[in-house]
Order: C-alpha cells, then structure tokens, then sequence
C-alpha cells in the first residue's frame, strides 16, 4: 500500500489551485469576448471546473498508478451524470463556459512551460516540431474525417 500512496503537500495544491484560478480568469474573459457570456454568468461555470480539476489532481497524486487528468475525466463524468445529486447545476453551469474560451489560457500556460524549460525544448530539435505538426493535422484531419462520417450515417 505504500507503493501506491504518494505524499501530497499543500504547496503543491495552492500551485495546482493557482494554475486553474489563473486559467480560469483568462477563459472567462475569452467566453465574454468571444460568445458574449456574461462575466457574472461564466463565475459558477469556472469555480465548478476549478474544482473537479483539484480535486482530480490531488487523486492522481494520492493513487499515481491513475495520472491525475484521468481522475478529473472520471469525477467529471460522474458529476454530469444522472445518478449524481446535482447533475442538473453541474451540467446548467458548465455549459455557459464554451470549450473555445479554455483552449487560449491552456495554449497561453502552455508556451509558458516550454519559455520556462528553453533547454529542453531545444534539446528536442527540428525533428520534434515536424513531428508536433505531423501529429496535430493528423488528429484534425481524422477528428473531421471522423464527424463526417458520423453526421453522413446519422
């Protein structure tokens, strides 16, 4: 059992807190700029996210053989289902966030990591940009081949 539990610290939650907080402040600024949802209307939205995703990273790294975004996956889908007491807020709130408004603060936090660790990423060479972008059509090409065929058969 001890193999399987790992120390938390609360530095590591204030970090992980203050991540999502910050994240969650840019997304509500990009849902009223860009799907004109109200400031005061997104906050619900972005405090239930913020919290699915703590707490889904405490259990990742309380039980790491489970990384933690899959535990944030799991809560959240038990929380928007039926069989959980308040479904109905989680899912009225969550959809006021649309999942455009996350992507800049994620791609922002992103290009933040790599700017921090500029030695690594140059470790990695021209090779692993070609192989980034290679990646990136691909899963856009064959996610739009993908709803083609669904929307085509449905």
């Amino acid at each position: 059992m001890e193999a399987i539990k790992k120390k938390i610290t609360a530095k590591q939650i204030l970090n992980w807190l203050l991540c999502f907080i910050i994240i969650g402040i840019i997304t509500i600024v990009c849902n009223f700029i860009g799907y004109d949802t109200g400031i005061v209307d997104a906050i619900p939205g972005i405090i239930i996210l913020i919290a699915l995703g703590t707490v889904g990273m405490i259990l990742g790294a309380v039980f790491p053989k489970i990384p933690g975004t899959l535990w944030v996956v799991i809560i959240a889908m038990l929380s928007g289902a039926p069989i959980f007491p308040f479904s109905d807020a989680v899912i009225m709130y969550t959809n006021k966030i649309e999942l455009s408004a996350i992507v800049p603060a994620i791609l922002a936090y992103a290009g933040v990591a790599i700017g921090r660790d500029w030695k690594s990423f140059k470790r990695l060479g021209w090779r692993a940009v070609i192989i980034g972008c290679i990646a990136m059509l691909g899963t856009f090409f064959f996610s739009g081949l993908i709803a083609e065929i669904g929307l085509r058969l449905f």
